[in-house]
């Protein structure tokens, strides 16, 4: 992942701590059962769930991501976390609606548990995105940026955090985990019941696996509450 003005292998001891798992999602186009991971598609509704609509305009959110939270690497949490977004947040009646803050109402970030029977009766909306399914996850190393190091109190000479820029590193792209590729600065969400600082859970980026750009090619994260795992939040930034 790495370019070849910097490699893990070379950090100091007292950085290395510092290095996270990560993964990539393997995938292959279209869809597959109603709990698998993807990005699109047709989720996995309970029996008193209808698709998600824009509390503004009313029109159909997109489903971004489902994530079976059973099956992901080295997790230990139940259920489908859903993502669902309204793209049309661009338009004159969504003017006041920062969509790209967390906790917003017109983003829908939620983990349900795909028990008892399904709503059969619902189906695609108009306009879809095309489905991806999530078939594996291929891991690598991951590692923060200066300034997150900074954040958590580590002193970052002025060689590592040019190294740093220069490298591939935090991961870039969608994926599971490892530390977030921050556009403007390191933006973590605090719970809402709690206080707790959220854990970053996946980065979705734009025009990868959904064809949808978050402002000018931004990069949105994911983020989960480390005491309450039913609380996520979904929140990006651009340049």
């Amino acid at each position: 992942m790495a370019s070849s003005t910097f490699t893990l292998d070379k950090l100091p001891a007292n950085l290395k701590q510092y290095t996270r798992s990560a993964w990539l999602p393997v995938v292959r186009q279209g869809d597959g059962v109603l709990t698998d991971s993807k990005f699109s598609g047709m989720p996995w509704l309970g029996p008193n769930q209808n698709w998600p609509v824009c509390p503004e305009c009313a029109k159909p959110m997109q489903l971004f991501l489902q994530l079976n939270l059973d099956t992901l690497p080295e997790h230990n949490d139940h259920g489908l976390l859903q993502l669902f977004y309204c793209t049309y947040t661009d338009d004159a009646d969504h003017a006041d609606c920062e969509s790209f803050t967390p906790f917003s109402r017109y983003t829908i970030v939620r983990v349900v548990s795909p028990k008892g029977k399904h709503n059969a009766k619902v189906s695609l909306p108009e306009g879809a995105f095309p489905a991806v399914t999530i078939i594996g996850w291929k891991p690598f190393d991951d590692f923060p940026q200066a300034q997150e190091l900074e954040a958590m109190g580590v002193n970052v000479s002025p060689e590592l955090d040019q190294e740093l820029a220069d490298s591939d590193y935090p991961g870039q792209g969608d994926k599971l985990s490892g530390w977030p590729d921050w556009i403007q600065g390191v933006e973590y969400p605090y719970c809402p019941v709690c206080g707790a600082k959220m854990l970053h859970l996946f980065q979705l980026t734009s025009e990868e696996h959904i064809p949808f750009a978050f402002g000018d090619e931004g990069t949105g994260h994911i983020t989960q509450c480390p005491v309450h795992a039913d609380v996520v939040a979904f929140g990006w930034a651009c340049t």
